[in-house]
């Protein structure tokens, strides 16, 4: 297949023909001969494509000449739309192969037109704008084909009442729902089965691998191979769908669809006395036992025997009441989403039990409180096993690909081929076998043309109770000679806080900071304004694409390790450290080096792209793995001074072209 590969992907060839801007590139090439190697001998393999290699196509071609049944997971909705709205069908149209894709997304995404019913006209609302909102769903509900909420004009990434009108996987009634042959989710399901090519994203995948491991069924069928995309997500993804979680919320829904199915069977009058009563008191009672867990800032290990007997007891106590109380119902007056209601509050309770007594040493569990709900959740400590026993054992071919999945150098002989160790620790992390082949791909932008890395010496290293204060000093200093159009990236909303109250006067371009506005809309006004300065924290680190100008030059104030007494990471440390490992070494420090390169890899997008990185953290400079981590990064010119980040800016102006003739590298 290379000789065809070289020919598809040549400057002759039929994407040059339908492209007219088509550059063939050899990293692409390199690419596709590796995913169809592993798609034809079978096995795992992984492959890193620096950002401009055109990874999306360098898989998708192999995939569709394969033959194989291909799932293709993601790390966003972004970029699956992409996949379906763009690059297949230029796929189609290039190649001339008949073939079926289709897309699936979890499902919440999908209007679920049973509650829509049970909603009513107007669904109770906190926001006036919720129910304009509400109005424009029921007036889309009439004409959409496809259910899917990204359709919704105007709709805000956090309506509170969506989940009204979404089904989860335990409201949902199957085939005993009335509205089961117009529903959405099978609709998508049903072309899910009958495609050869399926793109899902990574929550529904593991979603997917959890039902099967707890025997509920699948969402889609199995496939001959696997291509996961922005495979780095993956570790951070995984653990939250192959535990089990129990939350207020999932409470709340429960109280509100009992009372919402009541309300259906008892003409409005509401539940019968004894439901009501039975309802009343697992709300108040499991309130009571949440609210132990509320006031902690983040997540919190909850360690065998830390929740007293009593409070767990009382709380499965008045589940397993309510659940009889349901049941009864269900007899006096038959009906199978009563029945389902009861299911799922013997389950909450099976699983409240199950995470709060956590004792398995392959396993941790920990809460975590935001706004006014809580989750206690229980999850692997490592997937690798759980890899291995799954997706390597289900799937004939499985591939890993992603802009960053070494933490290895970023430039010479290590990266034009197979690094010796740059993928050793996703090979770790993963369960990837050490003989499966790897091959990282270098960008082929020209990053010593294009970018200029500013290493600033603050006098201060971020333990310092003044290094906020001298963050924000230094980023003001900074904008002001990009003339805004800056990322500055936080690795704690504590930071995030601190600068946004400094900055917010101190700079002449505006402002933006994370939470004030949803993704999307920050998104959207930092691209319109074209000066603006976003101050974020982890959602803005990757998956973001703002190509041009408007965006040129990205500032993180410290190297993005992980908290180490966030529950997960400190289990899979004290793993490490029990085998005789270096925790830092081995996972802290590649870790923070991936998080570090994605955050980085916002700022040069195309070959027209110039811009600033800037990393505020003195220990590369001083420490002995700082040489790991710059060694990681674009090759680059680099400095410490100020005037050569205005100088880099002044001439030539940032909108243009830069000049072919980089000069000299810049002293540090």
């Amino acid at each position: 297949m290379s000789d065809e590969l070289a020919r598809i992907f040549a400057s002759g060839g039929p994407f040059a023909r339908a492209l007219p801007r088509w550059q063939p590139r050899e990293g692409q090439v390199r690419m596709a001969e590796s995913v169809a190697a592993c798609l034809r001998d079978g096995g795992v393999s992984l492959v890193e494509a620096g950002t401009g290699t055109g990874k999306t196509l360098a898989y998708l071609v192999p995939a569709v000449l394969s033959g194989l049944r291909v799932i293709v997971s993601t790390g966003t909705h972004t970029l699956q739309e992409q996949l379906l709205r763009k690059d297949i069908p230029l796929l189609r149209e290039a190649l001339g192969i008949p073939f079926e894709a289709a897309l699936l997304k979890g499902r919440a995404n999908y209007l679920c037109l049973r509650r829509l019913g049970l909603a009513g006209e107007e669904p109770r609302t906190r926001r006036a704008s919720d129910a304009r909102h509400h109005a424009t769903i029921r007036a889309w509900a009439d004409r959409t084909h496809t259910g899917d909420r990204a359709e919704v004009p105007g709709l805000p990434d956090d309506f509170p009442a969506w989940r009204l009108l979404s089904a989860t996987s335990e409201q949902c009634l199957g085939p005993a729902c009335a509205d089961y042959e117009p529903c959405f989710v099978f609709r998508a399901r049903r072309a899910a089965m009958a495609a050869d090519l399926l793109v899902v994203n990574h929550h529904l995948f593991f979603a997917d691998l959890a039902l099967r491991a707890r025997g509920f069924g699948e969402v889609f069928p199995p496939a001959d191979a696997v291509i996961f995309d922005e495979a780095h997500q993956i570790e951070q993804v995984a653990p939250l769908y192959l535990g089990r979680t129990v939350s207020s919320g999932k409470l709340h829904d429960l109280v509100t669809d009992v009372e919402r199915e009541s309300a259906r069977l008892y003409r409005r009058a509401g539940p019968p006395e004894a439901l009501r009563a039975a309802l009343d008191a697992a709300k108040g009672k499991t309130d009571a036992f949440f609210e132990r867990f509320r006031g902690r800032e983040g997540r919190a290990r909850i360690r065998p025997g830390s929740i007293p007997s009593d409070a767990l007891e009382t709380a499965r106590g008045v589940l397993l009441r309510l659940a009889e109380a349901i049941e009864a119902q269900a007899l006096d007056h038959p009906d199978e989403a009563l029945r389902s209601c009861a299911e799922r509050t013997r389950l909450l309770a099976d699983d409240l039990v199950a995470v709060a007594q956590e004792d398995d040493p392959d396993r941790v569990a920990w809460s975590e409180a935001r706004g006014d709900q809580v989750a206690l959740t229980s999850a692997p400590v490592e997937l690798a096993r759980t890899f291995g026993e799954t997706i390597f054992a289900d799937c004939r071919s499985v591939i890993f690909t992603s802009a960053t999945l070494s933490s290895g150098p970023a430039r010479g002989s290590a990266r034009d081929g197979v690094p010796a160790d740059g993928f050793a620790f996703v090979r770790r992390r993963l369960g990837v076998p050490p003989e499966a082949p790897a091959l990282a791909v270098e960008s082929p932008f020209d990053f010593a043309r294009q970018a200029l890395l500013y290493l600033p010496r603050l006098g201060v290293t971020p333990d310092a109770r003044e290094f906020p204060a001298r963050v924000a000093e230094e980023i003001a200093r900074i904008v002001d000679a990009s003339r805004g159009r800056a990322f500055a990236l936080f690795t704690t909303h504590r930071n995030l806080a601190a600068a946004a109250a400094r900055l917010r006067d101190r700079i002449a371009w505006p402002v933006l900071v994370q939470g004030e506005g949803s993704r999307t809309a920050l998104l959207e006004t930092f691209r319109d304004l074209g000066n603006a300065v976003l101050l974020a924290t982890a959602s803005f680190w990757e998956g973001v694409d703002v190509p041009g100008p408007a965006l040129s030059c990205v500032i993180v104030d410290k190297l993005p390790f992980a908290p180490p007494d966030d529950p997960l990471e400190e289990a899979r440390i004290a793993r490490i450290l029990e085998e005789g490992g270096n925790a830092f070494m081995e996972y802290q420090l590649p870790r923070a080096i991936l998080m570090l390169r994605q955050g980085l890899g916002r700022l040069i997008r195309n070959e027209h792209d110039t811009g600033v990185l800037a990393l505020l953290d003195e220990r590369v400079q001083h420490k002995s793995y700082g040489r790991r981590v710059l060694g990681s990064l674009p090759d680059c010119p680099r400095t410490s001074e100020l005037r050569d980040v205005i100088r880099f800016f002044g001439q030539p102006g940032p909108s243009a072209p830069p000049d072919p003739s980089p000069g000299p590298p810049l002293p540090v």
